[in-house]
């Protein structure tokens, strides 16, 4: 193997790519770790200083470029970058104001920090105080509304209490006529009624007459007195229907006058007729002449 010449370090250049046969490959004893705890300095300065102040060797160590140095460059690099003694005081001078600047500021900080605390229970108290006022202030509000709204509620109360008293009489005035109309609808009922049994009833007379008829041709005078009875029951039928017909329309016109004076609020000056006088328009009490004569028609035919 050939080994080259140890050149001086004046011929030496800044950056040497070593094979590891050079005579000062063993001169490279620092890896980057080493030469960064001894200076001082992190990794992207010694990057910086690398090659250019700083004697630096590349060598390929396992799979990788790695750099390597030399501890006498490292020394000299050391000697040429120390600080001289006015820098060593003036840095001391700097550490000093900044440690003075620190403790300043700490002290500047722990007050800021009490005067904060104060302040903020100060405005605690600043703010309870204008709540306590502000809800005093509501509650006498909330007192002279109430007050101010059971004055305008009381006369309105009174007034509806007064109407709901007004519709309860005419309700119960409603009830009572309206009683009193079922009441003269079951008598007109009750005529309808009398008017069917007197139609039936005419009916069987006429089955009666015509029986008389067949019977006995001979009875011109009875015969002429039963027609002329007939047809005065005819006469009767068509007055009984016309009078029936006179009350039905009667008791439609004192409905509707009932359900107007309902809707119009004048059903407290209306008054139905007394009972007497229903009893005398509605109620059949005599008996018709013609009925009687018939009767007598059937005494006869017996």
């Amino acid at each position: 193997m050939s080994t080259k010449p140890n050149p001086s370090d004046a011929e030496m250049p800044m950056v040497m790519f070593l094979r590891g046969d050079e005579d000062c490959f063993g001169q490279f004893s620092l890896n980057a770790d080493e030469v960064m705890t001894r200076l001082g300095i992190k990794r992207s300065r010694l990057n910086q200083i690398s090659g250019k102040d700083l004697r630096v060797g590349r060598t390929r160590i396992d799979r990788y470029i790695k750099p390597v140095y030399r501890p006498e460059d490292v020394e000299a690099y050391s000697r040429w970058t120390r600080p001289t003694a006015t820098h060593k005081s003036s840095s001391k001078l700097m550490e000093d104001a900044r440690a003075r600047l620190v403790g300043q500021g700490q002290e500047l900080v722990s007050g800021f920090k009490e005067q904060v605390a104060s302040m903020g229970i100060e405005l605690r108290r600043q703010a309870a105080r204008q709540e306590l006022w502000e809800r005093r202030n509501l509650i006498q509000r909330s007192g002279q509304l109430q007050r101010t709204l059971q004055s305008f509620i009381r006369p309105v109360l009174a007034s509806t209490r007064k109407v709901h008293a007004e519709c309860s009489k005419h309700f119960a005035e409603l009830l009572h006529n309206i009683k009193k109309f079922e009441e003269i609808k079951q008598s007109v009922n009750e005529i309808s009624q009398i008017s069917v049994n007197q139609s039936h009833e005419l009916a069987s007379q006429r089955q009666l007459i015509e029986r008389l008829f067949a019977r006995d041709h001979n009875s011109e005078r009875q015969l002429d007195e039963i027609k002329r009875g007939i047809s005065q029951l005819c006469k009767d039928q068509k007055a009984l229907k016309s009078w029936v017909s006179e009350q039905t329309h009667l008791r439609k016109t004192a409905l509707l006058a009932c359900v107007h004076g309902a809707k119009a609020g004048t059903l407290r000056n209306f008054s139905p007729p007394s009972s007497a006088t229903w009893d005398r328009k509605c109620r059949v009490n005599t008996i018709p002449p013609t009925i009687r004569r018939h009767k007598c028609v059937r005494a006869l035919s017996s």
